[in-house]
This record gives C-alpha cells, structure tokens and sequence, in this order.
C-alpha cells in the first residue's frame, strides 16, 4: 500500500482484529450461550433473535425451577420465554448440556416423549450421558404437572420443527 496511510493500514487492520477477539474472548460465554439457542430439537433457525427471560406467567408453568437452580442434577442455566410457539429450558452438567422444549400437545406434530396435560416436552443434547436428557424430560413433566392449574403462556403453540440447512430433520 502506498500513500501516507500505507504504512499504518497493517498495524491499524491488527489492532483492530485484536481489539475484536478479546472482546468476544470476554464475552464468550453469551457468544456461547447464542449459538445455544440456535440449536433447539429442530436444528439452527436461519433468523437470529434475542430469546427473551420467561415472564411471571411462563415461570409458574415450570415453579419451583429457577435460573441457577437444580432439575436434578443439573443446574439451570436458562429458562427462555415463549419465542416461535415453544419455551425453552437450558440445562447444563459440566460439558453435558441438555434442552428441553416446552409446547402444546399436537396430534399433527412431531410425537412428543412426554405430556403433562396440555403441554408436550421435547428434548435435545449434547454430550449428556446415557438417559440423563429421559429423566431430565420425565422430571419437567412432573412438574408441569404439578403446576395444571397455572395459566398457559400467551403465544405458546404446538412444536414445528424447523429443517435443518442440510433439509434433514
């Protein structure tokens, strides 16, 4: 590059680059946390969004969970409010990670692993042991169960997966 700016454009460009990565190194764990919610049962939605905290309404269908609290024994990192139809509860054990995906029950649907009530339960993982993400899933039917008489959230539906890139499911 010439001109008076040339000898300046390489150091400006690395400065730049580095400033970047350590912003994103400081921040990794909601970088993490965003490719996360892009990896639901049904695979990446090609929208991004921010997935909004679970109202008062939302949170009564799932009490006594709670962020940072325990299903099991697994601590829950999230628990997302209605967003596309489903409600969304992170799940994490060291490098286990496991989503359970809260719906109405369909007859049209993807079948369900689990009902309570009017509600369905979905679960998806990732490095989870053997049965860990069916007792997770069986433990968050009893206790939206326990909770029949809470209002359903506004805007929950059935579940629609969404394809995969690849057009697999």
């Amino acid at each position: 590059m010439s001109g008076p700016l040339g000898r300046y454009t390489r150091p400006l460009l690395i400065g730049v680059g580095l400033i970047a990565a350590l912003a994103v190194y400081q921040n990794r764990d909601d970088v993490l946390n965003l490719f996360r919610e892009h990896s639901s049962p049904g695979g990446p939605t090609t929208q991004t969004h921010h997935v909004p905290d679970a109202t008062p309404v939302e949170l009564a269908l799932v009490a006594p969970l709670e962020r940072g609290g325990k299903l099991l024994d697994y601590e829950v990192e999230a628990i997302h409010g209605v967003r596309e139809g489903i409600m969304r509860i992170a799940l994490a054990k060291d490098e286990a990670t496991v989503d359970l995906t809260l719906a109405l029950v369909s007859q049209a649907g993807p079948l369900a692993p689990f009902a309570a009530g009017p509600y369905a339960i979905y679960y998806s993982s990732n490095k989870a042991p053997g049965d860990a993400p069916v007792r997770l899933g069986a433990a968050l039917a009893e206790i939206v169960k326990a909770n029949a008489g809470a209002s359903t959230p506004p805007g929950l539906s059935t579940y629609r997966p969404v394809p995969r890139s690849d057009g697999s499911r």
